[in-house]
């Protein structure tokens, strides 16, 4: 299925009559062409490509004021990004512009996405904020896809699209700091596992690590100076069963408050108004 995925989106590409971008040495379709590009200056070869060419569905943009830069992710010009797929649906969701800033309160329209298919979830209120790419704990670092929070309630995202699966690490790999994954689970997962009400702890370490992004994502606790009920949200397509098996799996075995923990099927989620998303996405 994630070869019809890319096969969907070459085909929504041709229109567009855009060169082909390169990946390990190879020309592919989906993928936007770079301008030549300096150490460290790959991000920003990447915001020129979304900038330059209108690959979004709806008319979204990329606007850096929403979705900086420095956070854009290594492959953001693949258009099977699922970072891409998470701004250009929730960009749509929230109708951003070129007047918005990183925090974008919500809209009706997001609202009432949230109360439809999440309806376990508190009803956030009109003052809620929307934030794409948000570092809610800046010692651990990191960056969940997209969150929505009022005073008392926080959701946090993961999107996948053609991922196999969820990250995984190795205990003795390094992070983005520079500090290795071992010494993080050492001073900062092992105590939140002891303290956490949601899941409970594995096994072994190399069960964390296996289930990495999982276990990390619904350990990470509120920001400092708030104290708001944190709700998880899992975004994968129906056809991504190794994504699914493996939540499913992390559930069954660790999860211990599973109102805190919840998945969403991204073909079941899209409103119909949003044909040309389900389109272009293959949902």
């Amino acid at each position: 299925m994630k070869e019809k995925a890319l096969e969907k989106l070459v085909e929504w590409m041709k229109p567009l009559a855009i060169p082909a971008g390169r990946y390990k040495s190879r020309e592919y379709d989906y993928i936007l062409p770079l301008q030549p590009y300096g150490k460290g200056k790959r991000r920003n070869a990447i915001a020129k490509s979304l900038t330059k060419y209108n690959v979004l569905t709806y008319g979204i943009k990329y606007f850096p004021n929403v979705l900086p830069v420095n956070e854009l992710h290594t492959y953001a010009n693949h258009l099977n990004s699922s970072q891409i797929l998470c701004y250009n649906f929730f960009g749509k969701l929230l109708q951003i512009n070129e007047y918005n800033e990183r925090k974008i309160r919500i809209n009706p329209e997001m609202r009432n996405w949230v109360d439809r298919y999440l309806p376990a979830i508190p009803k956030l209120s009109g003052d809620a904020i929307c934030e794409f790419e948000a570092v809610v704990n800046p010692k651990e670092g990191t960056s969940f896809d997209f969150i929505a929070y009022d005073c008392n309630t926080e959701i946090r995202f993961e999107i996948k699209f053609t991922e196999e699966g969820f990250g995984k690490t190795k205990k003795d790999s390094k992070s983005k700091s520079g500090i290795s994954h071992h010494q993080k689970y050492t001073d900062l997962y092992q105590p939140w596992l002891n303290k956490s009400t949601v899941v409970r702890n594995p096994d072994t370490v190399n069960d964390f690590f296996c289930n990495y992004q999982l276990f990390r994502n619904v350990i990470i606790g509120n920001r400092p100076g708030t104290n708001r009920e944190i709700y998880n949200v899992f975004m994968y397509p129906s056809w991504n069963t190794k994504c699914a098996r493996e939540f499913e799996n992390f559930t069954k075995n660790y999860v211990v408050d599973k109102s805190r923990i919840l998945s969403l099927e991204w073909d079941k989620v899209v409103p119909q108004e949003m044909k040309g998303f389900l389109e272009k996405y293959y949902l």
